[in-house]
């Protein structure tokens, strides 16, 4: 297969080239290796915080599948790191939360459980919409926007951050809007 030259390549090209690859959980290649990260090097001066919380969730692949993105010097890669840890932090930091999210959330505290909302796990900056400190268990309250339109499928954002969460061992509970209206519905009749 032809390859296009690495100068056609924007910041945002390889930043979305990153992401897929996480999503699709497609970290441990040597051609692909070869050919990426290369192209983030040469990319990563135009990157903005959103380019390297895309790669960030790259490297977090990496670091599970314990492969180390190759043909890129040990500096780079750990300012990309840097930069990427940085930029997911303070993305995080800013937060809405559902009032889905708020009545999963209060209704937990009704059953006596500890409850934290917009948790951020300190070494990766991803942040979970509740968690259970007693239970060590992260609950996603995920509503219409994290599935494709007229379905039930998640987005790859979605599909992501729950491996990413698995992937540091942390028990993961989703609750989709579909069956938390169900629920409520039960509840009430």
């Amino acid at each position: 297969a032809q390859r296009l030259p690495p100068h056609l390549f924007s910041a945002q090209a390889v930043a979305n080239i990153g992401w897929a690859l996480a999503v699709f959980d497609i970290a441990d290649d040597d051609e692909l290796n070869a050919w990426y990260w290369p192209l983030v090097k040469r990319t990563s001066r135009h990157m903005q915080p959103v380019h390297f919380r895309q790669l960030h969730q790259l490297l977090l692949t990496c670091a599970h599948a314990d492969c180390r993105p190759s043909h890129i010097d040990e500096v780079v890669l750990d300012g990309i790191r840097a930069d990427g840890l940085k930029a997911y932090t303070e993305a995080s930091a800013v937060f809405t939360s559902s009032l889905l999210q708020q009545e999963v959330a209060r209704d937990l505290r009704l059953l006596g459980h500890d409850v934290e909302e917009e948790w951020v796990h300190q070494g990766t900056g991803l942040s979970l919409d509740i968690y259970l400190p007693q239970l060590n268990l992260g609950i996603e309250v995920d509503g219409p926007s994290h599935y494709a339109r007229n379905c039930r499928q998640p987005l790859g954002s979605t599909v992501l951050k729950h491996r990413l969460f698995r992937n540091l061992g942390l028990s993961l509970c989703v609750v989709p809007y579909w069956e938390w209206q169900v629920l409520s519905l039960r509840a009430k009749g």
